[in-house]
């Protein structure tokens, strides 16, 4: 027997009178409404065309919500899945379940305040990522900046949270010595912090010229231990620091596994 496209579950009718303009099904055992009130449920518009158009989100409710489920034992071509952690969709069986690729984004609008002794670069407030009990999460800081008085300094890089992580891996690029406008090698070193902590300092750079624009890209994956937060400091050991505007962060909460179809 074929699987129909849509299937109604018996529900209680409706107190509200039908409206004009107000369009769905409501079944019951003594009747089919096609019209119900349009507050707090759930409306489908055809527009006369094979394919479903969603009606307009408002700041009370959005045009799609997925409860989270359990995925699919086997990936389905066509398929759009949400687990709680992250959205889900298969193209095709032979690759498998595609992890969708959703960031969150935090952009500086204006330069932020200099930094000598350890600080947050992005400021005390709201640049701190909120995490979960066993989050995983990947996340990346673009960190433009200029030393602003006269003076040379090496840069640490310093992750922190405010309770343990499980495990985390990280690493730094950041602009030749001389700063952005010289054609050299880059820095570049990580860490690999496998213990429980709550802190770790990435290597120091190398004494960079004063007075010039510099950039670094921080990366790291992090298993969150609780619900907590985590943020990027850093810390000039001589003259000011200054981060510009447009530098920016983003992260992304990465699936409990791994996902898709891999063969040996």
């Amino acid at each position: 027997m074929a699987t129909a496209p849509i299937v109604l579950a018996e529900v209680v009718t409706p107190t509200n009178s039908p409206s004009a303009g107000n369009t769905g099904i409501f079944p019951n055992t003594a009747k089919c409404l096609s019209t119900i009130d349009n507050t707090g449920l759930v409306r489908a518009y055809f527009n006369n065309q094979d394919a479903a158009t969603l009606v307009a989100g408002t700041t009370g409710a959005a045009p799609l919500s997925y409860a989270s489920g359990t995925n699919l034992t086997s990936p389905a071509a066509g398929a759009t899945e949400f687990d709680g952690a992250a959205f889900y969709s298969t193209t095709d069986t032979t690759n498998g379940r595609r992890f969708n690729d959703n960031w969150c984004y935090f952009r500086a609008t204006a330069p932020l305040a200099g930094i000598t002794t350890i600080a947050d670069v992005f400021g005390a407030t709201g640049s701190g990522i909120p995490t979960v009990l066993n989050g995983i999460y990947e996340i990346e800081w673009h960190v433009y900046w200029v030393h602003t008085t006269t003076g040379t300094g090496t840069i640490t890089w310093t992750i922190v949270s405010t309770t343990n992580w499980t495990n985390l891996v990280a690493h730094y690029i950041q602009s030749a010595a001389a700063g952005i406008g010289t054609v050299a090698a880059p820095q570049m070193a990580g860490v690999l912090a496998s213990a429980a902590a709550a802190s770790i300092a990435l290597p120091v750079t190398a004494v960079n010229t004063a007075i010039a624009n510099h950039m670094a890209r921080i990366h790291c994956v992090v298993e969150s231990g609780t619900a907590g937060n985590i943020r990027l400091r850093m810390t000039a050991s001589a003259g000011t620091a200054t981060p510009s505007r447009d530098s920016y962060f983003k992260v992304r909460r990465l699936a409990a596994g791994n996902v898709g179809t891999f063969v040996t």
